[in-house]
Parts: C-alpha cells; structure tokens; sequence
C-alpha cells in the first residue's frame, strides 16, 4: 500500500482507481436501464473517426473500452516501470517523469490488446447477416438523444434471433430521436453508423 500511494506512484495507483470508478458507473447505469457507453458513444459523436485515433481501434471498439484498455495499461506499466527503478536505485522516478515513459509504452499495447479484441469480437457476436442488409430495418434507440450531426446507439434482432447494436443519427431536417423510440434505417453513413428517421409505419 505505502508503494501505491508514494509520491512515484500515485499517479499511476489514481488511473486503477478511475478504471475502478468507471466499472462502477457503468454498472449503476445497467442497473437504471442506460449504459455510460452508449452515452459516451453519443457525446464522443464523429470527432474520434478523424486523426490517428484510427490506430486505437477507435471507431472498431468501444470508445469506453479503449479508455479503461489505456488507463489500466498506464498504470501496469507505471508501477512496473516504478518496481524496476526501486529496486536498482534504491527509489523511485518522480511520477510526473515516470508517466511519459509509462504513455510510450501504454499507447502501442493498447493497441495490441485493441487488435486482438476486434479479432476475437466478430467471433463472439457473429452476424447472421450482412451489415448491407441493416437498411430498410427497424431499430429501438437505446438510450441518449440523436441529433443531426450526434449519433446515438440502437438495436434491433434479426430473423435469425441475434441482436445487433448500430450508431443511428437523423438527417438535417429530422427531429430529435430519443431513447425508445422506433426508427428506420435508411442509408450506411460509415461502418456502424446509419442515417435513420421515425419509424413511418405504426407496429
């Protein structure tokens, strides 16, 4: 404990503490019907599609999932990297120094863990059709608020009973759709990501 609260590894000890916190929240967010993140996917909107986020798998993963990926994998590191100096200088690199090189070596494994997750993911929830055929469907937004421009997450099973998850935003002159309400799919605007309106018809 004396070890995870120095003044070497705090920084590395609050990033757990926050992965921790996240679980937490995102469990109390199951609890009431939502999920922290769908809701996150929603405020996050197109801005990580752009850059070199890219690299992260963002847009392939969950945005949540990259961000516990990364903060765990921070602070593993950090605390290693913090055992190792201890033990050949007898203390610790200040934790402002430590954390760069904890960065360096956290970005490209999450990465690694990144691209084997979005190897094993396919595999766990294996389409029974194509994502071409989600046109035309009807989904149910799950929660949050989509705008023009501000997607937010739906579902709908298929024929063959497996449930797909979708980002669904309306076109420029649509209304506000809001969690639980049915909309239709109508165009693929990027991988995962569908242009949807009101469902027209009455079911």
């Amino acid at each position: 404990m004396d070890f995870l609260l120095s003044d070497g590894s705090w920084l590395f000890s609050a990033a757990l503490v926050v992965v921790a916190g996240i679980g937490v929240l995102e469990l109390l967010a199951v609890l009431v019907g939502g999920s922290l993140s769908s809701m996150m996917e929603g405020l996050v909107g197109d801005a990580p599609e752009a850059g070199g986020l890219a690299w992260l798998h963002v847009g392939r993963l969950p945005f949540l999932v990259i961000v516990v990926l990364l903060l765990t994998l921070f602070a593993l590191l950090g605390l290693g990297l913090q055992g190792v100096v201890a033990a050949v200088i007898g203390k610790e690199l200040p934790a402002l120094a430590a954390a760069p090189l904890a960065l360096l070596g956290a970005l490209p494994a999450t990465r690694a863990v990144g691209s084997a997750l979005v190897r094993i993911m396919p595999r766990d929830e294996s389409a029974a059709i194509s994502d071409a055929s989600f046109v035309g469907r009807t989904a149910t937004l799950v929660s949050g608020e989509a705008k023009p421009g501000k997607a937010a997450e739906a579902r709908f099973q298929d024929e063959y009973g497996q449930t797909h998850y979708v980002m669904v935003e309306p076109d420029a002159k649509s209304i506000t759709l809001r969690a639980g309400e049915r909309v239709l799919l109508l165009r693929e605007l990027s991988t995962g990501r569908y242009q949807a309106v009101a469902n027209p018809i009455a079911e």
